[in-house]
């Protein structure tokens, strides 16, 4: 199908907002969310294409949730022999629970997390099971922005004269409108301590919640990668302001938030 850049990047933009409540999902409501998420793949187009490609589920559903719902914690499900079969295996599960309407009080998920804490286990079964799906599906259309060049800028070289500016980035528009100089080292100086400052205050959460931190932490910091995956940064930065915190972390996370937007 054809796709202009603009609908391209609303389509990126509903589906980061469509995974992130998904993945914060109260239990109490799981099963709605499972519907609404599976509802929102299947109504768009390009997605709903994709994951078909990747073909049918390598095991049946029905029996393998089963198995699993009834081992009480001792299983969980398989992910795939390939990303292909890992897109198709994980969405015909999810669809699944969502058409029979799994709550998040079911054994099903007991595997994901040893807390005993119906919403820490739908959290797990989102970060482990879920976030593999989302994953692959975001891989996909951040593929599609770069062929269809909504990544691209012109960069032209120019003489500093001034010896104490290093690692300098010149960027001019695509109608050469205007000239953008960046100073990475101090952007980046000023990213690690507002990290830090982060990390100083997560002590008090649960480790689910502290491990959670960590990954958004480690994918916000590919931003000083020579070309980040904006939409993925976008999607930790989301990921973590739902953690829930102190007030001082909640502070902290809202200057990261703050300040990273202004490098994308």
């Amino acid at each position: 199908m054809e796709i202009t850049k603009v609908e391209l990047k609303i389509l990126i933009k509903e589906f980061l907002t469509a995974s992130n409540r998904v993945l914060r999902a109260g239990f109490e409501i799981y099963s709605e969310e499972l519907e609404k998420f599976t509802r929102f793949l299947e109504s768009k187009p390009l997605i709903w294409e994709y994951i078909v490609s990747c073909g049918e589920p390598e095991f049946d559903v029905e029996k393998t949730v089963e198995e699993i719902r009834s081992s009480y914690g001792d299983s969980i499900f398989d992910l795939g022999t390939t990303n292909e079969k890992e897109v198709a295996n994980i969405y015909a599960v999810i669809k699944y629970l969502a058409d029979k309407k799994y709550n998040g009080r079911s054994s099903l998920f007991y595997g994901y997390s040893s807390s005993k804490k119906y919403q820490d286990k739908v959290d797990g079964f989102g970060e482990k099971y879920i976030r593999i799906l989302i994953t692959h599906i975001e891989n996909y259309l951040t593929t599609l922005s770069i062929r269809m060049g909504m990544d691209e800028k012109m960069a032209v070289q120019v003489e500093i004269k001034d010896s104490n500016l290093t690692n300098t980035q010149v960027t001019v528009s695509g109608n050469d409108s205007s000239v953008t100089v960046t100073q990475n080292n101090s952007d980046f100086n000023k990213l690690e301590d507002l990290i830090k400052e982060i990390l100083g205050k997560i002590d008090s959460l649960e480790p689910e919640e502290k491990e959670t931190v960590s990954e958004c932490i480690e994918i916000i910091e590919t931003i000083k990668d020579e070309k980040p995956k904006k939409s993925i940064i976008k999607m930790a930065l989301k990921t973590l302001q739902g953690v829930a915190g102190t007030t001082e972390f909640f502070a902290a996370v809202a200057s990261l938030v703050q300040y990273v937007q202004t490098l994308l």
